[in-house]
């Protein structure tokens, strides 16, 4: 069994507005693309309520680094009280959402991704040994990227929803 190290824990932006939800995750999807991570979707669940829309959605971006080790970003969103809303935008009408949404994000390194030290006892004390002494340096180094990226995604969420800050929706549409 690989080797899970959790080096980010629990990144968290709570956010109350009117937002594009659609282009946020579009944005997660270019940077991950940008970095040359794999996307794999865990869970995409939209429950419809009285008080508007909830979601969840649970994604993982993975990048192998070497045949040993691969970063693992978990990134959740939950949604709640999400309703459409006509905004004016520079002279148009956009259609956007309104509620509030929680954006959770952790990082962690897997190592031994293939289980090739986990066929004997001797082979696990000796990975125990590597581990320890002489890929402590490389580890460092991938472990100071993967805090590096999480904080980096992490920013360009939070500007993306401060930065699209938008007025007051005029009414809230029919839920279609």
């Amino acid at each position: 069994m690989s080797m899970i190290r959790l080096i980010v824990d629990h990144l968290k932006l709570d956010y109350q507005g009117t937002l594009d939800l659609k282009g946020l995750f579009r944005l997660i999807n270019a940077w991950a693309y940008e970095k040359d991570m794999e996307k794999n979707e865990n869970k995409s669940n939209e429950f419809e309520a009285p008080e508007g829309k909830s979601i969840e959605y649970e994604n993982q971006v993975t990048k192998r680094l070497s045949d040993y080790t691969i970063f693992v970003l978990k990134i959740r969103i939950l949604g709640s009280g999400l309703k459409k809303v006509d905004i004016a935008k520079d002279r148009k009408k956009a259609r956007l959402d309104h509620g509030r949404i929680q954006f959770f994000l952790d990082g962690f390194l897997q190592t031994d991704s293939e289980s090739k030290w986990e066929e004997r006892p001797f082979f696990v004390f000796l990975r125990t040994l590597f581990d320890k002494y002489i890929y402590r340096l490389y580890t460092d180094r991938f472990e100071q990227q993967l805090t590096r990226d999480c904080y980096e995604l992490f920013h360009l969420v939070e500007k993306f929803l401060n930065i699209h800050s938008y007025p007051k929706p005029a009414h809230h549409s029919p839920v279609h």
